[in-house]
C-alpha cells in the first residue's frame, strides 16, 4: 500500500506541474494576442459628423484619382479612418460617395447620382448643336442610403421621394467593394 500511495502522490504532483505549465502557456498566448489586437474607436455617424463640423478630423487627400471614387479624401480621428468622401465629376453631372466607418467596418454609406435629365430637356427644347443651353437642363438627384448593423437598411430616393426600400444586394456589394479599394488607396498616403 505504501508504494501505491507514493506512486499516486508522484502522479498527482506531476499532473499539477503540467497543468500549471499549460495554464502559464495559455496566459502568455492570451497576452500576446491581446497585445497584437488593434483597438478601434467606435464612433457613430452623428459623432463623426459632429467632429467634422468642429474641425477635429484630420483630412488626407489621395493624390491620384481613385479607381472607383474619383477625387478621394479620408478623414481620421486619432489616426483612425472614420469617414471617406469621394466625388467623380463629369461634364454635366457627378457621383458622390460618403462612407462612415466604425472600426474596420462600414456603418453607413450615402451614394448620390447627380445627372442631367436630358429626356426632359429634349421634350421641351430642340436639341441642335448650337442651341444647347446647359442652364435650361434640370438635374435629378438619386440618393442611396445604406445603414449597416444587425439588419441592413436600404433606401433609394429621387427628388426627395422614396423610390424603394427593397435591398439592392448588387448595389450594396459594389459600394462596399469600392469602399474597401478606397481604404487601400488611402493607406498609401503618408501624412
Amino acid at each position: 500500500m505504501k508504494i501505491s500511495i507514493s506512486i499516486l502522490t508522484l502522479i498527482l504532483l506531476l499532473s499539477c506541474n503540467q497543468g500549471n505549465k499549460s495554464a502559464s502557456d495559455n496566459e502568455e498566448r492570451i497576452e500576446i494576442v491581446a497585445e497584437n489586437k488593434a483597438e478601434y474607436l467606435v464612433l457613430n455617424v452623428l459623432e463623426v459628423d459632429s467632429l467634422m463640423r468642429k474641425g477635429l478630423l484630420t483630412k488626407k487627400a489621395y493624390p491620384n484619382m481613385s479607381s472607383c471614387g474619383g477625387s478621394l479624401n479620408g478623414y481620421y480621428y486619432r489616426k483612425q479612418l472614420v469617414f471617406m468622401d469621394a466625388t467623380y465629376r463629369g461634364e454635366l453631372g457627378y457621383t458622390r460617395k460618403k462612407m462612415y466607418l466604425t472600426g474596420t467596418d462600414f456603418s453607413k454609406i450615402l451614394y448620390q447620382e447627380h445627372f442631367p435629365e436630358m429626356e426632359k430637356y429634349k421634350n421641351k427644347h430642340t436639341l441642335d448643336k448650337n442651341d444647347f443651353d446647359p442652364i435650361k437642363v434640370t438635374y435629378a438627384d438619386t440618393i442611396y442610403e445604406i445603414k449597416f448593423g444587425p439588419n441592413i437598411e436600404f433606401k433609394k430616393t429621387h427628388s426627395n421621394e422614396i423610390i424603394t426600400t427593397k435591398i439592392d444586394s448588387f448595389m450594396i456589394n459594389r459600394l462596399v467593394d469600392c469602399g474597401r479599394r478606397m481604404k487601400e488607396e488611402l493607406n498609401t498616403v503618408s501624412k
